[in-house]
């Protein structure tokens, strides 16, 4: 086995260093504002007027629950990746929503290094938890792995908010794991640093359902479900009670039976439907930033548009 440490591996990958940057908004996270000006060579100085999704909405979106997109008002304009999201948004009442690539595709295209050899086999994708209180299941699934994998040395990824965490770390080296950080909110870096790791690694495996999987997927990763089952949302969430039906493991096996797999042989490549999932299809479609641009409130009759939509908003409340 080799020998287990963090610097090594960021070392291998080439990751790139991390910058820090205020986040006011969703559209800093994770770097995604540079990814954008740098795709569409133009400026996008000002707040986003619009919600562009982050995220992949895997479950049915059939109740109006602020999982789906926070807390937006429905006047609030949304960028989504796929027709699909679109048509059951505007069933919940949202009034603009517009379709556009999601930021992870716009990350994967943005990264001009040259594709490398795949260094790794394995990497072990675990969901984001309290880290003052790691699930038991989270325990579980790493078992799982190094009782089942250990052979091929996997890498499991950690959220970047796992640093500090030295049980959960000493915990990994005690079952011969691996790891690698993940991005942070506040890195310029981070949806880069993100697909960089996916590039090593020819299996992204895990027991959650989440946006790593297609982001893993569009950059040439055989991803699935395997192992024991997780929930990706902590059972603390306050939308946790009316969302548990639509992550639950009979209604995603239902749904993406075809990820999950007994084995890693099993596991097979599924970048087609990621494709379509991450709007792939968009990004060279360059007539996107002239219909998003006014919405995001990045032309001045966009910005106009917005405030008189607002004064609309109020006095039909009255």
């Amino acid at each position: 086995m080799s020998k287990i440490t963090v610097s090594d591996l960021e070392t291998h990958i080439l990751l790139p260093r991390e910058e820090k940057i205020a986040v006011s908004n969703e559209l800093d996270a994770y770097g995604f504002r540079a990814i954008l000006v740098a795709h569409y060579s133009r400026r996008a100085t000002r707040k986003p007027l619009a919600a562009w999704l982050h995220s992949w909405k895997y479950w049915d979106l059939r109740r109006d629950i602020g999982i789906a997109i926070g807390n937006k008002r429905k006047q609030t304009p949304v960028l989504v990746p796929t027709a699909k999201l679109r048509t059951q948004l505007l069933k919940l009442h949202y009034e603009v929503v517009e379709l556009a690539p999601s930021p992870w595709a716009l990350a994967t295209v943005c990264n001009f290094l040259p594709q490398p050899t795949r260094s790794f086999k394995i990497l072990c994708v675990i969901p984001k938890r309290n880290t003052a209180e790691i699930h038991k299941d989270t325990y579980a699934y790493l078992d799982f792995i190094s009782d089942n994998y250990l052979v091929h040395e996997p890498v499991v990824l950690l959220p970047a908010s796992y640093r500090d965490n030295r049980e959960f770390n000493r915990m990994l080296k005690r079952l011969g794991l691996r790891y690698v950080f993940g991005p942070a909110g506040d890195d310029k870096n981070g949806l880069t640093r993100m697909s960089q790791i996916f590039r090593h690694f020819e299996f992204v495996v895990s027991g959650h359902f989440g946006t790593h999987l297609p982001f893993a997927a569009i950059n040439g990763c055989r991803v699935g479900i395997i192992g024991p089952y997780i929930e990706a949302i902590d059972s603390r969430n306050p939308w946790y009670p009316e969302y548990r039906d639509l992550i639950s493991f009979c209604e995603m096996k239902k749904t993406y039976g075809y990820l999950f797999a007994d084995t890693l042989e099993k596991v097979d490549f599924n970048k087609k439907f990621f494709e379509e999932q991450s709007g792939c299809g968009l990004i060279n479609d360059y007539s996107v930033w002239a219909r998003i641009a006014p919405l995001m409130g990045w032309t001045l009759g966009g910005l106009f548009s917005n405030y008189f939509s607002k004064m609309i908003s109020i006095f039909s409340a009255r």
